[in-house]
């Protein structure tokens, strides 16, 4: 802890997650003291980004001096980051580097609370690293040219004890108003609903898309139908709003649709094994 008995935080990652979080730690009022990437490139444009706030003053002078009060260093270096006197340390990375950064941070900052923001990573993969460990596993979707209300973003947390899950429950209900406890194998399979609620759809728009584009077609037709769609399932889910050829059985219209995409074969083969979950998810639904 700093003089003051606050939290000082070092980040990891300056991905579509660390740019995000590293914005949010600061506009909560929190001690971001430092934020590591391989390129320190990348590392200065996340702390820009985060520490805006403080440089809305038209005075240069101004913006150096509240820049000087929030001290935030950006390294490239896990030993440089080890000198801020770390005392939560939050991995923002893919799940493959977690394990080997969280192995080269201990060397330098072996007294802080280890925490990873994945959905589909163990808390285990910082056994017998860190004394402390934890996950703050946000469940939305991120990119860094688009601004989003922290606020509003569901965080869910586990902690190695119940003293670490005190910590991180006391930091996350600051950062958002949605927070809750979930364990590493529900988090799993929430992670594993979002690919399919978030990732596969997204994929699924980019079809229509190169359809509505071979058409002459804007994307933007599209909309009412997505939203509304959206609308249905948070209403009344999944199997009470399925519509279409499929859920028909509409054999016509099926093999005229099929024919169309006869010189796609992968996009045939999504479109096939799609109606064959939708015919067999209808049935059950009776």
């Amino acid at each position: 802890m700093s003089e003051k008995g606050q939290c000082r935080i070092g980040l990891i990652g300056c991905g579509n997650v660390g740019t995000h979080l590293a914005a949010a730690l600061v506009k909560s009022g929190f001690q971001l003291r430092a934020i590591y990437a391989r390129r320190i490139e990348a590392a200065e444009a996340t702390r820009r980004h985060a520490l805006a706030p403080f440089h809305l003053s038209a005075d240069r002078t101004a913006k150096a001096a509240n820049e000087t009060r929030y001290e935030c260093i950006a390294c490239d270096s896990l030993e440089t980051m080890g000198t801020c006197g770390i005392d939560l340390l939050i991995f923002c990375v893919s799940d493959d580097a977690i394990s080997p950064l969280a192995q080269e941070a201990a060397k330098y900052m072996p007294k802080a609370l280890f925490v990873h923001t994945a959905g589909s990573v163990p808390m285990s993969v910082f056994q017998g690293v860190a004394h402390q460990y934890g996950v703050i596993y946000p469940l939305q979707t991120f990119s860094k040219s688009r601004s989003i209300q922290f606020a509003d973003v569901p965080l869910f947390v586990e902690g190695s004890d119940d003293e670490v899950e005190s910590k991180l429950l006391a930091l996350t209900t600051r950062l958002s108003t949605h927070v809750q406890l979930m364990d590493s194998q529900r988090r799993k399979n929430l992670h594993l609903s979002a690919v399919f609620a978030c990732n596969f759809p997204n994929a699924l728009f980019g079809v229509a898309e190169d359809l509505l584009s071979e058409a002459g077609v804007p994307r933007q037709a599209l909309a009412p139908l997505i939203e509304e769609t959206l609308k249905k399932f948070i209403a009344d889910g999944a199997a009470a709003s399925q519509t279409g050829p499929a859920k028909r059985n509409d054999q016509v219209v099926i093999a005229r649709q099929e024919a169309m995409l006869s010189h796609e074969p992968l996009k045939l083969e999504v479109y096939r094994v799609l109606t064959d979950l939708i015919r067999q998810s209808s049935r059950k639904s009776l």
